[in-house]
């Protein structure tokens, strides 16, 4: 690292897991270097027991526990034994004993599960996948394969749609609203009869809450057909004290009659077009470029050209719409057709097809903290496969302006720390408690204060009578006195 005070931090982005791949995410603690090895040892005195190594090993806090076994030998029953927490051929463990008398032995070996896809009849080739684990996804796209034993005989998969699970999952979440419906309502009501209020009753967030909520639910997704752009058009219906009603059999007949549209209710929306304007998207939020005519981004191609692009280059009004983004794109300096940006055939998104010739990957890279790219879906990286006449990058879904996504959105939004309504309720309450504890602790204090002058004259008080017990001795002691004399003057 550069001179400085700091540490070196290294992140994942845009969903990667390459950092984490090389051992280098996170932050260095306090030092120039992130040391990304593999390799890890521990020191060992002659006078260490096999517990002490044992423990050593486990304090390392990598992905490998070590434990003591008895085999139940009459001589050295105790043997120190290893085990991955990964698994596959990505948990293979290499151990070098160095100048240690230890010999150690594999037990069990670690494989990846193997999957041979297709049939070699009739002159066919398998394909084979392999996997670190008994799962395997996206053979086909969408699925993922559990496998439960090897065999020597071929298996066929059938797929078909579990609507009794989808609805299920609809179903589960009507409840759980339900039941934050139903105490909210409990903690906002009023008692006209006994005079008794909610504890949250006026609280103007929870009524900002209330209304967020049923506004989304009620809302309808703008590019569906009508029959198909609200929750009531699949049975989910908003009663008047705020609670939801569902009708599977509704439901499941609408998924039955149009899967897609009623996925494109939950999740999608309406399909993107090159005519969609950029600003619908995420939902509503745009697309956030450089500005100022600034690059947004670069494509690096298979023959190692880079393409830099920016949304503000094109003519007047051609940043507003999808078009203008495959027209920036495909008329980028040093394009000259190499590069096609075209809209996905489903409708989601963008992709990007590379017809050069090379060895490079087809990647993208935001330039000048646009995030640009990141907002369309395509910044990822491309894998270049050997042989192939071109390599796409279909882009991840950008108009996910379905009403789950919304409603997930903007229950992300509630709860933002940022600005979310939950955070800052919850923080005014914090300081409503913070400035009555510090009421109470006043008042507190000065009735200490009073009590101690309280006591003060208490003491004062019984002094004073004690004095005036002492005087008033005094004085009858004296009277007794003068009385005995008058009386010896009245004898003489």
């Amino acid at each position: 690292d550069s001179a400085g005070s700091g540490s070196i931090t290294v992140a994942e982005v845009t969903g990667g897991t390459t950092a984490k791949d090389l051992n280098l995410l996170g932050t260095s603690s306090g030092a120039t270097t992130l040391n990304g090895t593999f390799e890890y040892s521990i020191s060992v005195s002659a006078t260490d027991t096999l517990e002490t190594v044992r423990d050593a090993i486990n304090a390392l806090k990598i992905p490998v526990s070590a434990t003591i076994i008895q085999d139940g030998s009459p001589t050295a029953p105790y043997r120190l034994n290893l085990t991955s927490q990964r698994s596959g051929l990505a948990g293979k463990l290499v151990v070098d004993p160095k100048r240690l008398n230890f010999s150690f032995q594999t037990v069990s070996q670690g494989d990846d599960a193997a999957l041979l896809f297709g049939s070699s009849l009739g002159g066919g080739s398998p394909v084979l996948f392999t996997s670190s684990s008994n799962t395997i996804s996206n053979v086909v796209p969408g699925m993922t394969l559990s496998l439960k034993a090897a065999g020597p005989d071929p298996v066929t998969a059938t797929v078909v749609r579990d609507t009794d699970y989808i609805a299920k999952q609809v179903n589960d979440f009507v409840v759980n609203y339900n039941s934050i419906i139903s105490q909210v309502n409990s903690d906002v009501k009023f008692d006209p009869d006994t005079g008794q209020r909610g504890l949250l009753l006026g609280n103007s967030s929870v009524t900002n809450l209330q209304r967020d909520l049923a506004t989304m639910l009620l809302q309808r997704i703008p590019g569906l057909a009508t029959s198909l752009n609200g929750l009531d058009k699949v049975g989910v219906k908003l009663g008047a004290t705020g609670a939801l009603a569902f009708d599977q059999t509704k439901f499941q007949d609408q998924i039955a009659a149009d899967f897609k549209g009623v996925k494109k209710l939950f999740m999608q929306g309406a399909d993107i077009s090159a005519g969609t304007a950029l600003s619908t998207l995420r939902q509503g939020k745009g697309i956030r470029t450089a500005g100022g005519g600034s690059k947004d981004f670069q494509i690096h191609l298979r023959d190692a050209t880079v393409l830099k692009v920016s949304l503000s280059d094109n003519p007047s009004g051609a940043a507003g719409s999808i078009q203008a983004v495959l027209t920036a794109i495909n008329n980028a300096t040093g394009n000259g057709g190499k590069l096609v940006a075209s809209v996905s055939s489903d409708g989601t998104g963008i992709t990007l097809t590379d017809t050069s010739t090379g060895t490079d990957a087809l990647s993208v890279i935001s330039l000048n903290g646009s995030h640009a790219a990141e907002d369309l879906g395509f910044q990822k990286v491309g894998v270049f496969v050997a042989a192939s006449t071109s390599t796409t990058v279909k882009g991840n879904a950008i108009n996910a302006g379905g009403i789950a996504n919304r409603l997930q959105d903007r229950l992300d939004f509630i709860s933002s720390d940022e600005h979310g309504i939950l955070p800052s309720a919850s923080a005014i309450l914090d300081k409503q408690v913070k400035d009555m504890n510090e009421s109470i602790k006043r008042l507190q204090d000065r009735l200490a204060q009073q009590q101690k002058r309280l006591e003060e004259q208490f003491n004062n008080l019984e002094t004073t009578l004690s004095n005036l017990q002492t005087t008033s001795s005094f004085m009858a002691s004296q009277l007794s006195g003068l009385q005995g004399l008058q009386n010896s003057s009245k004898k003489k």
